[in-house]
């Protein structure tokens, strides 16, 4: 048997779930808890789930399905889904369970999260390891089919040695480190530590006699170099110690603990031993070309400016053109519309007056006019904004990154030169200067300090002091906050 967890839709994913599940043509059976009735489930269990606001997935959905060799009785499924709820602490939270019957037996088990009485909300961490044990102990217990369950803890012998699964495997990579192959067209330090230097380092970890010089020296032909860092160990790039990653990244069984578990205590590197930097990551896989640098970067950003100007000069001229065409042509064609009933009124025989007519269709025409400029100039003010937040040059740093994006490794050094110079400068301390203090000797005088005549530019006090207050901007000035 089988667990499957499915992603739900939020606070308000129980109507969907609860249709789902009780489909009329699929089921064969209902079980239910906390509940009126299983089709007012969707609404009791939204009312209680909105109590807890903090709560944004409520709806916790679970497949329990069987192998098609197994034939578990109706009384095996349901003491089977009591069996889950007390696993995952939930027999006191509002659930619905459904047999479907469409295909190999399979039930859907829909638990509210959000207790009915408390509102508290019911964790569901690590439910995939505690979900699998339950499912291998009911295995046994029922004499089902054997699945493959919680693979990372099954042993492996290799060489007289046992290893579990996970350990031989890498830690999951950083999600930048994941997209670096795609964004950025290289592959990232942490994917490049898991292939050949992985492979050699565990030729080395699998022999019985293995010792922490073997490994030092398996690492070092790959031009990289094992160091404890913290509670834990991290390997550097010798060539470019910006490019470091943690040991698990290289595989679980590298990390500080499981070494000393295996190798003893930790023994640093030997001081005659030789890096292959050829081989590093840096010249393998980052280096960028030496014919391009931040001169040639900034002389392509250049280059760039120029261009996206003077298309968006042609573009701007263009759209311009158009827009005093089109007045215009509106404007002539108020004129034309007024000469025509001028000549229609002089071929007209009358009883008013010609010209107070005359008069009348220039005073519309007037009017007509005002109005059409009134409307062309909110269309020019719409166009000059719709210009300016069109038509902007791309900024150098922005440049740099679209260059990145393409697969560009000089843009994407010198980004990274940037960022770790930004990181530098504000570790750096900012000490407060020293204040300026000037006394005006007349005001001493008159308040009995008695000034030494040799010297113009001391005074001696003998029973005042003083104060000089500083501001507390002064004191502790505040560094600016700069978001990399």
């Amino acid at each position: 048997m089988t667990y499957k967890t499915i992603p739900s839709a939020g606070r308000r994913g129980f109507k969907k779930l609860v249709r789902y599940a009780l489909q009329d043509d699929k089921i064969g059976w209902t079980m239910y808890g906390n509940l009126v009735s299983p089709r007012t489930a969707a609404i009791e269990m939204e009312a209680v789930a909105n109590a807890n606001s903090r709560v944004k997935n409520a709806a916790y959905h679970l497949v329990i399905s069987w192998s098609p060799n197994d034939r578990p009785s109706r009384e095996q499924i349901q003491q089977t889904v009591q069996d889950t709820l007390a696993e995952l602490g939930a027999r006191e939270h509002q659930y619905v369970a459904v047999e479907h019957v469409d295909a190999q037996p399979h039930v859907h088990l829909v638990i509210n999260r959000v207790h009915p009485e408390t509102y508290k909300a019911l964790s569901m961490s690590f439910d995939w390891w505690r979900l699998d044990s339950l499912a291998a102990r009911l295995e046994v217990m029922h004499g089902w089919q054997v699945a493959m369950h919680n693979r990372a803890s099954e042993p492996v012998a290799i060489d007289g040695i046992t290893w579990r699964t996970g350990d031989l495997l890498p830690v999951r990579p950083a999600p930048g480190a994941r997209r670096s192959l795609a964004w950025q067209g290289r592959l990232s330090y942490q994917e490049w530590l898991a292939g050949p230097v992985r492979s050699d380092a565990f030729e080395v970890i699998r022999k019985p006699g293995a010792t922490w010089t073997g490994f030092h020296r398996a690492l070092a032909r790959h031009g990289v170099r094992y160091e404890p860092f913290g509670r834990g160990a991290s390997i550097v790039d010798v060539s470019n110690e910006r490019f470091h990653a943690r040991a698990g990244h290289l595989a679980r069984f590298a990390t500080l603990p499981k070494l000393e578990e295996r190798l003893g205590p930790y023994q640093p590197p030997p001081k005659s031993l030789v890096y292959d930097v050829s081989r590093s990551y840096t010249q393998t896989v980052a280096l960028a070309p030496p014919d391009r640098g931040p001169a040639d970067l900034w002389r392509q950003y250049e280059e760039h400016v120029a261009m996206v100007k003077k298309d968006q000069t042609l573009s701007r001229a263009a759209r311009w053109k158009a827009q005093r065409a089109s007045e215009k042509f509106r404007r002539d064609l108020v004129k034309e519309d007024t000469k025509e009933r001028l000549k229609e009124l002089r071929s007209k025989d009358l009883r008013t007056p010609k010209k107070l007519l005359r008069a009348q269709l220039q005073v519309q025409e007037k009017q007509r006019l005002q109005s059409l400029d009134a409307k062309i100039r909110k269309e020019r003010i719409r166009l000059r904004k719709t210009l300016s937040q069109e038509m902007r040059v791309p900024s150098y740093r922005y440049f740099l990154r679209d260059l990145a994006a393409a697969g560009d490794v000089a843009a994407m050094e010198y980004l990274a030169s940037i960022q770790a110079r930004q990181r530098i400068a504000l570790t750096l301390p900012v000490l407060p200067s020293a204040p300026r203090i000037e006394l005006d000797p007349t005001r001493l005088r008159a308040a009995g300090a008695r000034l030494d005549p040799s010297m113009s530019d001391t005074f001696t006090q003998p029973k005042q002091t003083t104060t000089v207050r500083r501001s507390s901007a002064a004191l502790s000035p505040k560094q600016p906050r700069l978001d990399l």
